[in-house]
This record gives C-alpha cells, structure tokens and sequence, in this order.
C-alpha cells in the first residue's frame, strides 16, 4: 500500500510519546492487573491474530439462575423478558418450573437429581465448599467453574489453571472410547470483572487453549466447549448500588466480545439479596439493549486483529498454560487443593488485589474513591462503602473459607 506520509517507525512512536510525556517514563501508563499481568501503554503488529473457533455468529443465550428464594411467577415472568437459560436449585425444580417448556429453553440443576436435566457440578469445586475430600462423579458433562477462583480474588492465570486442572481430573475418570464424547459436551463456567479488555483475552484465551489441551487426551478438532459467563459480583457496591448496572453493562460486554455462548447478568441489589422482580428485570433487559441497540451479536470474533487484545490473548493463554502443565507434572488439581498449594496462590493474588484496592490502583466509584458522603453519614451503620470494608469483602481468600460463606 502507498501512503502518503512517510510511515513511521515504532521507534518513532515512541520516540513521540516519550517527549509528549515530557520527562515521564512511558512504563508509567502501563496498569498492572495481577501479579502475572501488565496492560501496556502501547501495542503494535508484532501478535498474530489468532484464529479463535467461536461456533456461532456471537449470538448468546440469556442465562439467569435462581434460588430458593425465589419463586415459580418470576421464573415465568422471566422467560416472557426473554431469558432462555435456566439455572435452578434441584430441591425446588419442579416448583420452580411449572409451566416451563424445556423444547424452547435450556434447563440446568444445581445439584444432583434424577430429573432429567442437565446438572451443573463441578465436583471439585463442590467438595471444597463442603469441606469433604475430593470425589469425582463420572458424569455428563463434566462442568468445569472457575467462579470462585475469581471471586476469591485469583489472577487470571489461576483462573485458566483451575479450568483446564479441573476438566484433566474428571476426564481421567473417562474411558479412553469415551474421551471425545466428554470433550465434545464439556461446559465451562467462569466470572467476569471490569477489568474489560482483560476479559475479552480470558475468553478467548480458553478457546485459544482449547486445541493444545484436546491434543494432550489424544483428540483433535474437537468443537470448541460451550462457555458460560456471568457478572461477578465481586466489585459490586452495597450503596449507590444503582452504580452496579455500569459495572455489569462493561462486564457484560467483554463476555460478549470474548465470545461467551451463554451470559447471566447479576441484578444491580444482587448483594442485598432481594430477589426483587425489579433487579432482574433490569439485567435482562440488558441483555436486548446490548443486542437490538449495540448490535454485538451480529459479529464473531469482533476483537479479532486488535493489537492489544490478541497480544494480550496470547501472553494469558501462554502464561496459563505453562503453569497447567507445571500443576499437571506435579500431581494435578486435586493434589494441589488437597495440600493447600492452589488455595495458597488464590491468597498471594487476593492480597495484591486488596492492596491494589487499598492504594486506589483499582478503583470502585462510590466505595474507594468519589465516596458520597452524604449517604455515608445516613446510612453510617451499613457495610460495603469504605476500603475498609472492601478490604473485608475481598478477604474470603481461602477457597473453603468462600465458599462456605456464599460466595458467587
């Protein structure tokens, strides 16, 4: 291609910027996230895209999950505003869905049933919130949920690692014959922050992933596992809780870019445990504002070519799998949980995040910085608004610990 304008070199790009600066080291614009990861100030064209198999146009179902707290009119109510895919406690399943056709929505339990729906258990995750050894069900489909890895405050490598180490020990409980139809119906389930492009590259990095770790159980084009992506609630604010719809409109979004196929929107009062029909009108309207108004769904793969983003994709898939390999030579997922090594690294990474809270490198509106303080001064005796009690929220470092205390 002809330009104009002689092109410039990345030297003197930098070159500029260093002197747009004046004096400051261009190393100062570059956010650490983790202890594993650096946004940078600058990409350029060094990262390949990657070609990310995304089996589907970018269309995602609308997820919502509900408890026993709730009840068979919202369930209803709830698919007419469009929802399409279910998440419902097995002790109270058929309460909750009388009147549901299953022909037109996908139905999920959470714990075991004879009901025949598909059941959602991690049974890894589920033996440490129960605090039993770890047992593995030979059952399909093996679900892999990195939720509370992420809501305890582990990096994004953990996240990964916990993903890929829990989907190698369950598929060791598979028949060699078996092995393809296990990778083939696979689920994973994972949290998404407001760290946006951050989220975009964990989603894809999985799919990135996915062919090496196939490869490793002797498979090969196997088709890419369904993902589902949910808000985390881990950033949302107990006051000013309005403030909650951004989060979660940013952290929908990089769910959707990163190709998620199935997405849960945390109501805005999800912390106060309302389960008021007006919270969750709103996330799922979301849903179609993101759809008919922001037209993501008619794209896939649209942060494909982004120098930022596929560099990015490729230092979190790299990183991530170096340690999966290092765990697995090691004895695996469940010996690590077992003598306490992966619950320790989720504690080294939650204690960076609540410093990283602490000195306002990470900020939450309304709660470590722009505090209100009139709200501060009526509502004085309630939890949430000031580092203090973030520091408190994001404590539930220890997996066990976490979970036990209803962490989602």
């Amino acid at each position: 291609m002809d330009y104009p304008f002689q092109k410039p070199s990345y030297d003197q790009w930098i070159d500029q910027v260093t002197k747009d600066l004046k004096g400051r080291d261009l190393s100062e614009l570059s956010k650490k996230i983790d202890l594993n990861l650096d946004i940078k100030a600058i990409y350029k064209t060094d990262s390949e895209a990657l070609n990310i198999n995304i089996p589907h146009s970018n269309e995602w179902k609308i997820a919502q999950t509900f408890t026993l707290n709730h009840t068979n009119e919202q369930v209803l109510n709830s698919l007419n505003r469009g929802v399409n895919d279910l998440y419902v406690p097995s002790i109270k399943a058929e309460e909750l869905l009388k009147g549901v056709n299953p022909d037109f929505v996908s139905i999920n339990l959470i714990g075991s049933s004879n009901l025949n729906f598909t059941q959602c258990v991690d049974p890894i995750a589920e033996s440490l919130a129960n605090g039993n050894s770890i047992n593995i069900l030979n059952k399909a489909p093996i679900i892999s949920n990195s939720r509370t890895v992420q809501q305890s405050g582990g990096s994004i490598k953990n996240q990964l690692v916990y993903l890929f180490g829990s989907l190698a020990a369950q598929l060791s409980e598979v028949s060699e014959n078996n092995i393809n139809e296990a990778l083939s119906s696979m689920k994973i389930f994972t949290a998404v922050s407001t760290d946006y492009l951050i989220e975009v590259s964990k989603l894809r990095a999985i799919r990135a992933l996915w062919p090496a770790f196939c490869k490793g159980f002797g498979q090969s084009n196997v088709p890419s596992p369904f993902i589902y992506a949910v808000t985390s609630s881990l950033e949302y604010s107990l006051h000013d809780n309005k403030s909650n719809m951004l989060r979660a409109t940013t952290q929908a979004m990089s769910a959707i870019i990163g190709g998620a196929d199935s997405i849960e929107i945390h109501p805005y009062d999800y912390k106060e445990s309302t389960n008021d029909d007006f919270g969750l009108r709103i996330a799922q309207n979301l849903h179609h504002v993101l759809k008919e108004e922001a037209h993501l769904d008619k794209v896939s793969d649209p942060a494909k070519g982004s120098y930022a983003i596929e560099a990015l994709t490729s230092e979190i898939a790299d990183t991530a799998w170096e340690e999966f390999l290092e765990l697995e030579n090691n004895g695996g997922l469940i010996d690590a949980c077992t003598k306490g090594q992966f619950q320790n690294s989720v504690e080294k990474d939650a204690e960076f995040l609540i410093g990283a809270f602490e000195a306002q490198n990470k900020v939450l509106v309304g709660v470590n910085k722009y505090i209100n303080q009139l709200e501060n001064q009526v509502e004085s005796n309630k939890t949430g608004r000031n580092i203090n009690n973030v520091v408190k929220t994001l404590n539930k470092i220890n997996l066990d610990n976490h979970i036990k205390t209803g962490g989602n």
